[in-house]
């Protein structure tokens, strides 16, 4: 039986109760009429059959192509996506219900707990999170994710943070961290909340609380003081690298422009360029201008921690310039005459580092 038809009956049913009442209220048979006016139009108009539900990561089965597709467009990074597929491939995940299991594990991702959302939640404990250079390697945000990460200890969960860099370049490895964080967690297990039992504090105690609380965010604040110079020092450094080099590839595409001229607008270009030298114009090409910056790591005495601040911070500068170094010699292998144009600006500009790009 159709709900369609369950409907019908239903009202049926409605007005065979009602007409006794209109013998009383002849008002009620407005209702009686209405309803009648319902059935009348349902039997008239065809049931239509309901449309299957949505494909989506929450109703998808293995027998569904494209499945893993449409979990890996949850992810909120690239990295996230390569990790999910890394992880489906050695551990032969399959998805059940919006989650994806297999004998060992059961793994959540986008888990909202609390304020906060974990990246992925393996056998209901084991947080796992992807952690990638722009966003996790400066000092706020390194203090940012010590926060985070100690709410969800206290909470019964265990985590398990892996650098971006590690999925891309050895996803064996971020598999491995994983066999070996779930070997506390071999299957679902609920979180154990620990708390502990604190003393009523005495006013000594309190005043004590607060001195500590100052003291840490002293620490803080010399924190921040001793990695600001020599992390604004590298950041300016690769801001002006990568600037001056988007400067050398304009020109260098200008040079094929050119090249691509017919002779009568090339004649005509270079009789203009001709008229700008002698008018005192400077030929000097703006490239063979620049004073190329080093990007390295600086030395410097300060605490163990603002060295690991910088440290980081020094990685993932050195992530994110492999990135665009390797999008562009991407684009050099691809176009030849390109190549030949950006080669020729970057050694007359002087960066040394224009044969490992080339």
């Amino acid at each position: 039986m159709t709900e369609q038809t369950k409907t019908i009956w239903r009202r049926i049913g409605l007005i065979a109760i009602l007409l006794p009442i209109s013998a009383a209220w002849p008002y009620v048979l407005f209702g009686v009429a209405f309803l009648a006016w319902t059935i009348f139009e349902d039997l008239k108009t065809p049931a239509v059959p309901p449309s299957p539900p949505r494909l989506g990561w929450y109703n998808a089965t293995a027998a569904d192509d494209g499945w893993l597709d449409l979990f890996c467009a949850r992810c909120e990074s690239p990295a996230e996506a390569s990790f999910l597929r890394a992880m489906v491939t050695a551990f032969d995940l399959k998805p059940y219900d919006g989650v994806l299991k297999c004998s060992v594990m059961t793994l959540d991702m986008q888990v909202e707990v609390d304020r906060y959302r974990f990246d992925f939640l393996a056998n209901g404990r084991q947080v796992i999170e992807i952690d990638g250079a722009t966003y996790h390697s400066a000092p706020e945000h390194v203090e940012r994710d010590r926060i985070r990460d100690a709410y969800s200890v206290e909470n019964g969960y265990l985590v398990l943070r892996i650098p971006a860099s590690v999925v891309f370049n050895t996803p064996d490895e971020a598999i491995r961290r994983v066999r070996m964080a779930l070997a506390d967690t071999p299957a679902f297990t609920a979180p154990r909340v620990v708390r502990q039992q604190t003393a009523k504090k005495s006013l000594g105690d309190k005043l004590g609380s607060i001195a500590a609380f100052i003291d840490e965010w002293s620490a803080r604040i010399d924190l921040m003081h001793d990695t600001m110079g020599p992390t604004n020092e590298m950041q300016t450094a690769f801001e002006t690298e990568r600037r001056q080099v988007e400067t050398c590839v304009k020109c260098a595409e200008h040079d094929l422009d050119i090249q691509l001229m017919d002779p009568v607008t090339r004649k005509l270009f270079d009789e203009a360029m001709a008229d700008l030298e002698d008018d005192g114009a400077s030929s000097t090409s703006v490239d063979q201008a620049f004073a190329w910056p080093v990007l390295k790591k600086p030395h410097v005495s300060v605490s163990a921690e603002a060295e690991r601040c910088i440290e980081a911070r020094f990685e993932s500068l050195m992530v994110l310039r492999d990135e665009w170094l390797r999008g562009l010699s991407q684009r050099c292998r691809t176009d030849g005459g390109f190549a030949d144009a950006l080669s020729r600006r970057l050694c007359n500009s002087g960066w040394s580092n224009s044969t490992d790009l080339l």
